[in-house]
């Protein structure tokens, strides 16, 4: 009787632990961008084994990038300059701007498939066409939103539009 009683035990036990992880389970990596293109969803969490995306402290500036497999290259990547995540009010609100002082933001794109390159950028003639949305900043981990149309590198006629976008990107600081 004893056995049977830690048997069932035992067994509610482990119906409580796999309960529990389902509940937890995402199906998402604890670090990743994704968004809508064009309707179809892309959802991007690898990054090289031994890469680090660092957020140098002094010059304000990160750069941090996701594709969906080592051998499917699709690849969402941004790049930030003279920000200071430490002093910055969240959320933030950031666009393409250039030699004015704000912010300079470079947000891409890019199908790296092979036959299929294309790459699409922040449109540094009209900013207001893409806007990234820095919401926390906690921990060394940057999490946003972003949505807007990119413009083609080849076809400046060419746009693709990106909405529902979101990004949790673990950064190691440099302080030089």
């Amino acid at each position: 009787m004893k056995k049977i009683t830690l048997l069932l035990g035992f067994i509610g036990i482990m119906f409580a632990f796999m309960a529990c992880q389902s509940d937890d389970d995402s199906g998402q990596a604890d670090f990743f961008i994704e968004g809508t293109v064009d309707g179809e969803k892309v959802y991007t969490d690898y990054l090289r084994p031994g890469t680090t995306e660092t957020y140098f402290t002094e010059s304000h500036r990160f750069t941090f990038q996701r594709k969906i497999s080592e051998e499917n290259q699709i690849i969402w990547y941004m790049s930030l300059d003279d920000l200071d995540l430490d002093s910055v009010t969240f959320p933030i609100t950031l666009r393409h701007f250039e030699n004015n002082g704000d912010p300079f933001l470079d947000f891409s794109y890019i199908n790296d498939n092979e036959g299929e390159r294309s790459s699409y950028r922040v449109d540094n003639i009209n900013t207001q066409r893409f806007s990234v949305t820095l919401t926390n900043w906690s921990d060394d981990i940057l999490s946003g939103t972003f949505s807007g149309e990119l413009i083609s590198d080849i076809d400046t006629d060419t746009f693709i539009t990106v909405t529902d976008g979101a990004f949790k990107i673990k950064l190691s600081r440099v302080n030089l």
